[in-house]
C-alpha cells in the first residue's frame, strides 16, 4: 500500500502524522518504509535523530522527479510504503496523488488551510472519476485544540471539498513535537497516553478506508493502484516474476532506487 500524506501549506502537521501513523503500522507488524519527497527533508532530519541502534521505520530521500519509477521498486520491498509529501509544487502533488493508493490531507481548523486545499481536493476527484474512485482520500483533522469552535465546526467546513473526514483526530499536543525532535512517535515516548490513542485511532481509520469498511469508502475499495500494479509487474518481469522482497535492508534500498 502506497500512502501519500499531503497538503499544499506547509505546518499542517504532515510530518507528524507520517512517522507516528508509520510507527503504529510498523509496531502492528507491518514493513514500513518512509519516502522524503519534500525538499525541506524534515524526516531525514527526524531520522537523523536517532542513533545506530534505532528500529524506527527507515527514511529514503526521493526527488520528485523519480518518485513515480522509485516507488514502483519501493512497494515490492516494503508492505507500506509512506509519502512524506512536497507543500507548494503542485506538479509534484499530482505525481504523488497518481501513484498513491490512499492519500491523507492533514488539516489544521483554520481559514487559512482551508483555502489552501482546494486546488489537492479538486486534483483529487479528477483522479479518482477517471480511475474508479482510486485514490482512497479523506481529511485528517490536525493540530486542533479541543474545545474551541473551530475544532467543532471544522466537519462542516470540509464538506464543499466532498472528501471524507477520518474519525479520529490529532489534538496539539506537546509529545508530538517532542517526540519528533527526538527520531521518536508518541507511541515510545507514551504508548498509554492521549496522542498514543489518537494515533492508533488514526491507523485503524486508514486501514479501515482502504479496506472499503470505512463507511465512506467507494464500493469496491480495496483495489490497488494501477499505475503502481504495473510498475511492479515492470519490476518482476511481469505476474510470473520474482516473489517480493519485503524486509530489504535500507543501505541495499538506497542503492537499489538510485540505479
Amino acid at each position: 500500500m502506497i500512502i501519500a500524506v499531503l497538503n499544499p501549506k506547509g505546518g499542517c502537521g504532515k510530518s507528524t502524522l507520517t512517522t507516528n501513523l508509520a510507527r503504529a503500522l510498523q509496531k502492528g507488524g507491518k514493513a514500513v518504509m518512509i519516502v522524503d519527497a519534500d525538499p525541506q527533508g524534515t524526516m531525514r532530519d527526524w531520522q537523523s535523530m536517532q542513533d545506530d541502534y534505532s528500529d524506527m521505520p527507515p527514511v529514503i530521500g526521493v526527488d520528485t522527479r523519480k518518485l513515480e519509477p522509485e516507488l514502483g521498486r519501493l512497494s515490492m520491498a516494503y508492505d507500506i510504503v509512506i509519502i512524506d509529501g512536497m507543500a507548494k509544487m503542485m506538479k509534484g502533488l499530482g505525481l504523488a496523488v497518481k501513484v498513491a493508493d490512499v492519500v491523507l490531507v492533514p488539516i489544521q481548523p483554520s481559514g487559512a488551510d482551508l483555502w489552501a486545499v482546494a486546488g489537492l481536493a479538486e486534483l483529487i476527484h479528477t483522479r479518482q472519476q477517471i480511475f474508479g474512485g482510486l485514490p482512497h482520500a479523506a481529511f485528517v483533522v490536525s493540530r486542533q485544540i479541543t474545545g474551541t469552535n473551530l475544532a467543532l465546526e471544522i466537519e462542516d467546513a470540509l464538506k464543499e471539498y466532498k472528501l471524507p473526514v477520518l474519525p479520529h483526530r490529532l489534538s496539539q499536543r506537546v509529545v508530538y513535537a517532542e517526540a519528533l525532535s527526538q527520531g521518536a512517535s508518541v507511541l515510545d515516548l507514551d504508548p498509554q497516553g492521549k496522542a498514543a490513542q489518537e494515533i492508533n485511532g488514526i491507523m485503524k481509520d486508514v486501514l479501515n478506508l482502504y479496506h472499503g469498511t470505512d463507511k465512506y469508502a467507494p464500493k469496491g475499495a480495496y483495489q490497488k493502484n494501477p499505475i503502481l500494479h504495473q510498475l511492479a509487474s515492470a519490476e518482476t518481469g511481469g505476474p510470473e516474476g520474482r516473489e517480493p522482497v519485503k524486509h530489504l535492508h535500507p543501505a541495499g534500498l538506497a542503492s537499489a532506487v538510485q540505479s
